[in-house]
């Protein structure tokens, strides 16, 4: 039984959007600089701690601050900040270099890291606040005060601050990694908000710097790098110590996927799913949402969304969301439940219809997911139930809450909230693999969750002699994937509304397994190509072509255009242009490059 089931697996697997992750990104915390030995010694055999002949110097505060804290004393906490103090002092008269292999760029930044982590350590970091120096919390103890820029996190919703070491992601994930000044941070929040993780992570800069040129009064700058990489001081342009790849190397590592859960065991997920911001809602940015496929999780999107997200000007413009779902569950359930929630998340986060972005929504769906997308874009009219009953659904036997449920499944208008789609391998007619033996197994081996499958057997088995096919259990998401299932057919016939723009990315970089034609190992062409598009991209792929930067590329293209569009209007005539790439330059349309990015915000 254990070997059927492994072996089962293995060929769900075969067919699963991303495919099994089997390995993990590694991740280590950061290893501070060692405070100079020889300051050290001087500092443990002086009885009153710092040497004279040394007072000013970053480096004596930096070992007194370890001293301090391996004999568990806050006063460490102190030490660190006059040591990052003195030592941006001594960085300034150095015309603040950058080159992390110099001692007095590592000591500033591990200087400022100390500080962070004793100070949360002994319960001193407050982000609302600051960092309390002094040992009492009298109101008039010392405060070095703490700065949030572009950080869109409530202060009180942020749980901890880990200083980042070195790290190995996963080999699809290319690290955006830029040396400079400060202490490179992951932020761990903790919120209770609607549509928003529980337990988010993102990537934060940490410096200690005057309030300006002319204050002696200096101030914890936490700065969200994926905005802002550099600051100014005095005249000069400084650079930031970032890495905006940090939170995907730490989910990578920590995070046990949820995909082939989500695909043999739909009901374990339940409470994980649905749609869910990166970030806190942004007023006025075009929402972007990510939708994965067959046995993944949004952790499939991480290498797309971590080079998207290097780009300031898309940053500008758009803010990012998942939809998250149980593969197992026939998708069709799935596509209506993220229709309820787009009407739900738009009632609560803009009431009164006041933000236009909310009406230009942008869906990337990658494999199954582009079937998610196709059923938001799209009306019914009466083509699937059509492809299920020879009666109209006023006609089948069914109680009134089941019957409520049917409609919202098979009768629906495509959202108006969503002016564009695109399509990453989604098998739009269907696999071959889907077929035969893996539809078996699929079938033994999916458990569906029993209400839902106690509700479904109940309708067929209620009105059997108007079924237009043999189907004789609720299918499962394996089963609408094979070509002639008359819903799948049914779902690729819908009309699309007017307002959505499409776009066609697949993978060609197999062939033979579709006879002669060419395929992503697991979408053949033809299937993954849908009418109407606005561009198509063939991409030399696999099926996991969502990693490709050829991929990467071509959706950072179009979502530059949507930003174009919204600004301008849309014109009354689409152009219908087809792109074909190789490996990871695909061909650019003209005037439609990689423009050259916008100047990054200055820190003052």
């Amino acid at each position: 039984m254990e070997l059927a089931f492994a072996y089962a697996t293995i060929c769900l697997c075969a067919l699963a959007i991303s495919g099994c992750a089997s390995s993990k990104a590694s991740w280590n915390t950061r290893q501070f600089v060692a405070p100079d030995s020889a300051v050290l010694r001087s500092i443990e055999s002086d009885q009153n701690g710092l040497p004279q002949s040394a007072q000013s110097s970053a480096e004596v505060h930096y070992a007194q601050g370890v001293r301090l804290e391996k004999q568990g004393s806050p006063a460490c906490i102190n030490a660190y900040a006059i040591a990052a103090q003195l030592g941006w002092g001594e960085l300034a008269a150095a015309n603040f270099p950058t080159d992390e292999s110099r001692r007095d760029v590592q000591l500033y930044g591990s200087s400022v890291g100390k500080l962070i982590t004793t100070a949360q350590q002994f319960g001193r970091l407050d982000p609302s606040i600051g960092v309390r120096l002094s040992a009492d919390d009298s109101p008039q103890a010392t405060w070095l005060p703490v700065r949030l820029h572009e950080i869109h996190w409530d202060p009180s919703e942020i749980a901890t601050f880990e200083c980042v070491g070195e790290y190995k992601p996963l080999k699809h994930v290319r690290p955006h990694r830029q040396s400079g000044l400060g202490a490179r941070l992951l932020t761990q929040t903790k919120s209770q908000r609607e549509f928003t993780h529980a337990d988010a992570t993102s990537a934060a800069t940490a410096i200690v710097r005057p309030v300006d040129e002319y204050s002696a009064t200096f101030v914890l700058d936490i700065i969200n790098p994926l905005r802002i990489r550099q600051t100014s001081f005095a005249g000069r342009h400084i650079r930031l110590a970032t890495d905006i790849t940090v939170p995907l190397a730490y989910l990578d590592s920590m995070v046990n996927r949820q995909g082939v859960a989500g695909l043999l065991r739909p009901a374990s997920l339940q409470g994980q799913t649905g749609l869910k911001m990166i970030e806190p809602y942004q007023h006025g940015k075009i929402p972007v949402i990510f939708i994965h496929g067959l046995a993944s999780d949004p952790l499939t999107w991480g290498s797309m969304a971590n080079d998207v997200l290097n780009n300031p000007d898309i940053l500008e413009k758009f803010q990012f969301w998942t939809f998250s779902y149980p593969t197992g569950e026939p998708f069709p359930v799935e596509a209506g439940k993220l229709r309820q929630q787009l009407v739900q998340m738009r009632n609560h986060l803009d009431p009164d219809h006041a933000d236009a972005a909310l009406d230009n929504i942008v869906l990337i769906g990658h494999s199954m997911g582009g079937l998610v997308t196709k059923m938001q874009i799209a009306s019914s009219r009466d083509e699937l139930m059509s492809a299920m009953y020879i009666a109209p659904l006023e006609e089948l036997s069914l109680n009134k809450q089941v019957k409520s449920q049917f409609a919202s499944l098979f009768q629906f208008d495509a959202s108006p909230q969503i002016t564009r789609a695109i399509f990453i391998g989604t098998p739009h007619q269907g696999s071959n693999l889907a077929n035969g033996l893996v539809s078996q197994i699929a079938a033994k081996v999916i458990r569906q969750p029993d209400e839902l499958k106690s509700a479904f057997d109940e309708v067929l088995r209620e009105n059997e002699r108007l079924l237009t096919t043999n189907m004789r259990h609720m299918p499962n998401s394996i089963d609408l994937l094979r070509p002639d299932n008359p819903l799948l057919k049914a779902i690729y016939r819908l009309p699309v509304s007017p307002r959505v723009t499409m776009h066609s990315i697949y993978g060609v970089g197999h062939g033979g397994h579709f006879g002669s034609e060419k395929s992503d190992g697991v979408v053949p062409a033809s299937s993954a190509r849908h009418p109407g598009v606005a561009s198509e991209l063939a991409v030399d792929a696999g099926h996991s072509l969502h990693h490709d930067p050829a991929t990467t590329n071509e959706v950072t293209r179009i979502l530059r255009l949507h930003a174009s569009r919204i600004t301008s209007g849309y014109p009354s005539t689409r152009q219908t242009t087809r792109r074909s790439g190789r490996g990871h330059e695909p061909v650019k349309r003209s005037g439609q490059g990689d423009a050259s990015h916008p100047q990054l915000t200055r820190l003052n």
